[in-house]
């Protein structure tokens, strides 16, 4: 990983790629764990669109509509508990043009294992 794509905080805890504990919060308040199929499906179907539209304005759509669209896929990860990938959207909005691609690569690959790993962990029924 190239110092680019670390962290903004080095010291702080290190970044999972998923952390259950939001999920396990919206299971204690539903009562069940359907909500958070519900959720993890609504998640990887919208980030999934996002990112299509992200590689788009990266490739040419401008800086503005960039930062728009990782900011929202930022927001998305976190509120999934999707820690590594929250810090990629935020490297994205803020980085310069030339790094763009270069994380835009790393955001989709944290996104595939992302999905290997709800998939293990909720697997369909």
């Amino acid at each position: 990983m190239t110092a680019d794509l670390a962290p903004a905080n080095p010291s702080a805890r290190p970044v999972a790629r998923f952390n259950p504990s939001r999920m396990l919060e919206v299971e204690e308040q539903a009562g069940s764990i359907a909500l958070v199929y519900e959720l993890i499906d609504l998640f990887t179907t919208d980030v999934r669109q996002r990112l299509a539209e992200l590689t788009s304005a990266v490739r040419g759509a401008g800086r503005r509509e960039r930062e728009r669209i990782a900011h929202s896929i930022k927001g998305s990860c976190a509120n999934l508990g999707a820690e590594h990938m929250a810090e990629l959207a935020a490297a994205i909005e803020r980085c310069p043009e030339a790094k763009a691609q270069e994380l835009l690569r790393a955001l989709l690959d944290e996104f595939s294992q992302l999905c290997a790993e709800l998939a293990e962990r909720y697997p369909k029924t």
